[in-house]
């Protein structure tokens, strides 16, 4: 198997086995013997020279420990004979030898130390009283000294703080008049992203840590926030500077505007530059460029995640077109007043021989009706012109109304405007 290894990965192999001491006193401390030791030390070798992709040795280490310790538990797994009763659960937790040694030399389990759950019960109905609670509720808005020593600012209105890179004023209702726009159709878009089968919300809008060389931890560092400042995605979700920058940012997406690419990055059209997705959709809007993304099936999968929808539209996404929608993320996609577009069964961006690098023409816009098919109009490079009948997926005459407002935010605040 080395033999079929780069040259890179074999020295990245060969540097953290250096390690390999620390690692061994590590798993001998688990277990019975050195040869026990020794065998499960040579399985943690064997699966990192399996392994496809390598970073660096910090973010490797994890991954280490994280082997060797469930290879300590398969070990002991057979050899445990203790009974778990009293409504103990069985889980690896249990198997993994501690630190220490009973008085006949035998490896010590969590099991032998931990107390049975009547045990567990009986200490809790002597210690925990229900005055406890009243007491603690009853004072739940006072809070504690320094609760209330804090500054609270007054007025009827929250007063944003231009200097926070936690909680920053969203762009949602700038610019809104009183009356909605007209809506028009969208001529001559770019596709900004084109995507596969079952792209989940969080390949959409990550939740998880922020790269320092990604837009997001660039614009952190920016505003003076070190990178081990950053926290996560999630965290900093009220800051719509930060999620717009991460939408589409996740490491595992693949772009096919983008080829050989992972991560957030797409090929600005027609210059053929190609560079992060954020990057992308800024020079689109200094452009007056529309976008729209082209998807596969199960398009927005996986958790509600309502910044899936909101990236989408702060990037300047106004359709997307894929063979089918999470039900969810469909909806959000409406109310935040992106147009969903779903491709007629059987039909796909590859029956249709697209390649991302079309401008199109959506036609219909202006006379939307629930469900209704319209046209789409992908003009290649050379001229050539492929017509796509799709369906409208807003859904329900209330949807509609929504989007003509530009979204459920606008739509609500014009009604609370107008009673």
């Amino acid at each position: 198997m080395e033999l079929l290894m780069t040259e890179k990965k074999q020295n990245i192999i060969q540097a953290v086995k250096e390690y390999g001491r620390q690692l061994f006193g590590f798993i001998r401390g688990r277990v019975n013997t050195n040869e026990d030791a020794e065998d499960i030390l040579q399985d943690v070798w064997y699966q990192l020279s399996s392994q496809a992709r390598l970073d660096d040795i910090e973010s490797i280490s994890g991954w280490l420990y994280r082997v060797a310790r469930n290879r300590i538990t398969d070990t002991y797994r057979k050899k445990k004979n203790t009974a778990l009763n009293d409504g103990v659960a069985d889980d690896e937790e249990w198997l993994v030898p501690l630190f220490m040694q009973d008085k006949s030399g035998n490896p010590v389990f969590l099991t032998d130390l931990w107390p049975a759950e009547r045990e567990i019960q009986e200490t809790m109905l002597k210690a925990v009283r229900s005055d406890m609670f009243k007491t603690t509720y009853a004072r739940v808005f006072e809070g504690d000294e320094r609760w209330r020593a804090l500054p609270t600012p007054e007025g009827d209105r929250f007063e944003w703080d231009l200097n926070s890179t936690y909680i920053r004023k969203p762009p949602f209702f700038d610019g809104l008049t009183l009356d909605p726009k007209p809506l028009t159709d969208i001529m001559g878009a770019r596709v900004l992203a084109l995507l596969g089968d079952s792209v989940t919300t969080d390949h959409i809008s990550p939740a998880g840590s922020i790269p320092a060389d990604s837009p997001a931890g660039k614009y952190l560092i920016e505003h003076g926030v070190t990178p081990r400042e950053f926290n996560s995605y999630g965290a900093r979700r009220g800051n719509h500077e930060v999620m717009m920058r991460g939408t589409f940012a996740n490491i595992r997406l693949r772009n096919q505007v983008a080829p050989g690419t992972e991560g957030g990055w797409t090929t600005l059209l027609p210059d053929g530059d190609v560079m992060t997705i954020y990057d992308a959709s800024v020079k689109y809007r200094e452009r007056n460029v529309p976008l729209i993304v082209l998807a596969g099936k199960e398009y927005g999968s996986g958790s509600s995640r309502d910044w899936a929808a909101k990236g989408t539209l702060l990037l300047g996404v106004g359709a997307v077109i894929a063979e089918s929608f999470e039900r969810i993320h469909r909806s959000n996609l409406v109310n935040m007043g992106v147009l969903p577009l779903q491709f007629k069964a059987g039909e796909t961006v590859a029956s249709y021989q697209l390649t991302g690098r079309e401008r199109f023409d959506i036609q219909g816009v202006t006379s939307l009706r629930p469900r209704r098919e319209i046209t789409v109009r992908a003009t290649a490079d050379d001229g050539s012109v492929t017509q796509i009948p799709v369906m409208v997926r807003i859904d329900t005459p209330e949807e509609l109304e929504s989007f003509r407002h530009g979204g459920i935010l606008p739509y609500v605040l014009r009604q609370l405007v107008t009673q």
